[in-house]
């Protein structure tokens, strides 16, 4: 096995061995799952499509230098604390549309909000950015350009995905199961531009730092936006 993929795999190993640990916290504990706007959940069949889609985008992207697992060797730290405080400062932008929208709560709250969402980032980020990003590149870079890597693979992947997104918030408000209810009428268009942009930049973060680098932001975005803003604002 090449160095790189045994080093890509091993950090989705490690990663994984977090949502397991969170699973069997779950299946233990027993916390209380049910909250204002949903349900939280630590589904099986999801830590498995999270190790399928890791494998695969492990692989994928030892092949092409576009997509990388870790953040540059000597540099790391630097990359992933900057990747936090990205995260942390998009959290407390969105924070701040939402004191003059005021959409409403649909978060997970204390206690179970800083496990739910270290499982739900890590699956998210895995599975709607790296792996379909490593793939797509990995297809491009090995049958459409002489396997030469190919950014412009990685940014329609990037736009592609930012878009469904901005869509799937736009749908949101639509749903009557969910319970946002913003007090400002073009709160749906705002909140759904925020998205687009916030995707498009933890992709960035992707190409800069790696899979941990654009966990770390999510994660940081997290924090704020997901876990402290809900907690003090509603």
């Amino acid at each position: 096995m090449q160095p790189a993929i045994q080093r890509n795999l091993l950090t989705v190993v490690a990663l994984l061995a977090v949502m397991v640990v969170i699973k069997l916290f779950d299946v233990f504990v027993q916390p209380e799952h049910v909250y204002p706007g949903r349900v939280a959940a630590f589904p099986w069949i999801e830590l498995l499509i999270v190790a399928a889609a890791g494998a695969l985008g492990a692989v994928m992207a030892a092949r092409t230098s576009v997509v990388e697992v870790l953040p540059p060797r000597g540099d790391a730290m630097r990359v992933v604390g900057q990747a936090v405080l990205f995260g942390l400062g998009l959290g407390v932008l969105l924070a701040g549309l939402d004191a003059w929208l005021r959409i409403g709560d649909i978060n997970v709250g204390l206690p179970l909000a800083p496990v739910f969402y270290l499982w739900g980032g890590i699956s998210q980020e895995v599975i709607t950015h790296f792996a379909p990003v490593a793939v797509v590149v990995g297809i491009a870079s090995s049958f459409l350009t002489g396997a030469r890597p190919t950014w412009g693979a990685f940014w329609i992947v990037a736009v592609a995905t930012s878009a469904l997104a901005a869509v799937g918030m736009m749908a949101a408000f639509q749903n009557p199961n969910v319970p946002l209810d913003p007090q400002v009428a073009a709160a749906p268009m705002i909140i759904a531009g925020a998205v687009f942009v916030i995707e498009l930049a933890l992709f960035a973060m992707l190409a800069r730092g790696g899979l941990l680098a654009s966990l770390a932001m999510r994660l940081g975005f997290y924090a704020i936006w997901h876990i402290a803003w809900p907690a003090f604002a509603y």
